[in-house]
């Protein structure tokens, strides 16, 4: 799906996901969520979300198992990846510092989301400098 107005006119859905989520928030308090754009964005989002995570988990767990979910330092964008059997206050987190996830929306709700969420989608396998086909490639064999 192809943006068809705005900013990102003729980019990929999937591209402004991964590198500006925060225009579908603006696109939401806009009350543009009828549009096909923002339609598109929700399927592409639930996919993501269903995709496990392509990286090992930061946590002490030997052999290292898949990683589930991510934490994410308070005022800090790098995501880190846990399995379910790990602690992410493990590696030393002030109590109460971190945010642990599992979604986009859960990164979205947070002020500053964009750098955090293209850690999340290349760790969900989007890279960075992929075509119109390679995106719709993408969703299709995730679909």
């Amino acid at each position: 799906m192809i943006m068809s107005f705005g900013q990102y006119k003729d980019k990929h859905v999937g591209w402004v996901i991964r590198n500006d989520f925060s225009y579908f928030k603006w696109m939401k308090r806009q009350e543009m969520t009828n549009r096909k754009e923002f339609q598109a964005m929700k399927k592409y989002v639930s996919i993501l979300n269903r995709i496990p995570f392509q990286c090992a988990c930061y946590g002490k767990c030997k052999p290292k198992n898949i990683a589930t979910r991510y934490s994410i330092y308070s005022k800090n964008p790098d995501l880190h990846y846990y399995c379910d059997e790990c602690d992410p206050y493990s590696s030393g987190a002030n109590n109460g510092k971190l945010f642990i996830g599992k979604t986009i929306e859960e990164l979205a709700r947070l002020s500053d989301c964009n750098e955090s969420i293209k850690q999340f989608t290349t760790n969900k396998g989007l890279k960075n400098g992929m075509r119109v086909q390679s995106y719709d490639n993408f969703f299709v064999k995730h679909k």
